[in-house]
């Protein structure tokens, strides 16, 4: 039997509204490569635990929310296409946010110290060997994060990079510190 795309539409967006687990298979089936492709594409740079968890979220809403939709009134793939592009978008900034409101505070607990400005005795020379194990570009990726409170946006442009990219340096740098064994908190 040769099911036509509109008929098969039809069943999956049924199949939703009647919460039949079939459906997300199906959905997958004829729209997975689409839905992974939209979220690949608006979170290039992240990282694809990120992106799997985009795709939970795209089929979950589209699971609660496929009672509101009319095939008759809107274009299911574009539909779909906007889900995915949405939730992606709204991942994306709450990362960023996070990333960006990380406090001093929880840097030191995470194994970083931060030098005050007025107690920098001996410290200067700590954090130089802390950081002495990373490749030039973490090393000034971390030294403009963390020491000179430049944004991840700002880091981003500077360098000519994304700024999920420059947070994944960032990121590596700091647990590249957090096993050196020489590390003091001062």
């Amino acid at each position: 039997m040769n099911v036509t795309k509109s008929t098969r539409e039809k069943e999956i967006l049924l199949g939703l509204k009647k919460r039949k687990e079939y459906a997300i298979m199906w959905l997958l089936e004829d729209y997975g490569d689409l839905m992974k492709s939209v979220i690949a594409y608006q979170m290039r740079g992240f990282p694809k635990e990120e992106k799997e968890e985009c795709l939970n979220q795209v089929l979950f809403e589209i699971w609660d929310k496929a009672h509101k939709f009319r095939l008759e009134k809107g274009n299911f793939t574009g539909w779909i296409a906007v889900i995915c592009k949405n939730r992606s978008i709204d991942i994306m900034r709450k990362l960023s946010k996070s990333r960006e409101e990380a406090s001093f505070e929880e840097m030191e607990e995470n194994g970083f110290p931060m030098p005050q400005p007025d107690s920098l005795d001996g410290t200067k020379e700590k954090l130089e060997e802390m950081l002495s194990g990373l490749k030039k570009k973490e090393r000034e990726m971390v030294e403009e994060y963390y020491l000179y409170g430049y944004s991840v946006q700002e880091i981003a442009k500077k360098h000519g990079m994304e700024p999920a990219a420059v947070y994944k340096k960032i990121e590596r740098g700091i647990k590249k510190c957090r096993k050196k064994p020489a590390m003091v908190k001062g």
